[in-house]
């Protein structure tokens, strides 16, 4: 695929995205804002019960603002709504034309996933702003131009593995009736092991150390700490180490599971 195509394409979901732009705002604030509502109620039950003013290596107040950016992060790496597609192209027989096509369709479907996260960047930078006028950054987090770039490279690898490790699953459809309960394992372990239900500070050190090797933590976890500056360069490019060889592992997976789809694949329901 020519970068002008791949472009092309981003541009064009980008577009669609945008397309019921009330609808899409009205969604977007309304469920963040029951997100954060729900966080802050709960931890504030959590540390007034306790008695503790810091758990997990968080203040209150660091708490919230790290939920604020898990959400957002998980709006951003598409956590939440990047599965369906792969296999609903298998189960209506839609993937019969991209077969025709003169492009890879795993590269096609990429660069539409990339369309579709675009915005959520606006929302990002926008909420983002407003969540810290209102919560407020704590003394102990050092937010720089260094840990916003690492940030971006961060969030950028969070997207792409979760795409990655999407693919392989998606590509049970061939075989499998359904896979949507696949995918809801998937988003939960993603969810759990990867920040987004709990900072991972909270889990024991050994768990927590052993989890750094897996892929789960540079989906939300480790790029809220980029941006808080709690992330050394050094620390940075060994955990982008890390997701770089993750990240060759399943696109070898991908590649296995894929070519033998497409020998059992049919068309049916073209």
């Amino acid at each position: 695929m020519s970068p002008k195509l791949f472009f092309n394409i981003v541009s064009m979901q980008a577009r669609r995205q945008m397309s019921y732009r009330a609808d899409f705002w009205l969604l977007t604030v309304f469920g963040f804002l029951a997100q954060v509502g729900v966080v802050y109620f709960l931890w504030d039950a959590i540390f007034r019960e306790s008695g503790s003013t810091e758990i997990g290596g968080f203040t209150f107040q660091g708490m919230i603002l790290y939920y604020v950016l898990a959400v957002l992060i998980g709006k951003f790496t598409n956590v939440a709504g990047v599965e369906g597609s792969f296999s609903i192209d298998i189960y209506d027989g839609s993937l019969s034309r991209y077969i025709v096509y003169p492009t890879n369709y795993l590269l096609f479907k990429y660069a539409q996933k990339c369309g579709e996260t675009f915005p959520a960047f606006i929302q990002f930078v926008l909420l983002s702003i407003v969540a810290v006028y209102f919560v407020g950054i704590p003394d102990n987090f050092n937010v720089t131009p260094l840990s916003a770039l690492l940030f971006v490279g961060s969030v950028f690898m969070a997207f792409t593995m979760f795409v990655f490790v999407t693919c392989p699953i998606e590509g049970a459809a061939f075989w499998a009736d359904n896979v949507w309960s696949l995918n809801v394992i998937t988003r939960f372990t993603v969810q759990l092991l990867g920040g987004g239900m709990l900072p991972l500070t909270v889990f024991p050190d050994a768990v927590r150390e052993g989890l750094m090797w897996t892929p789960f933590p540079y989906i939300v976890f480790e790029p809220v700490r980029v941006l808080l500056g709690e992330v050394s360069l050094a620390a940075w490019l060994q955990g982008m180490s890390i997701c770089g060889a993750w990240m060759a592992f399943v696109l070898l997976v991908t590649a296995l599971v894929w070519n033998r789809g497409y020998e059992s694949y049919t068309g049916v329901g073209m």
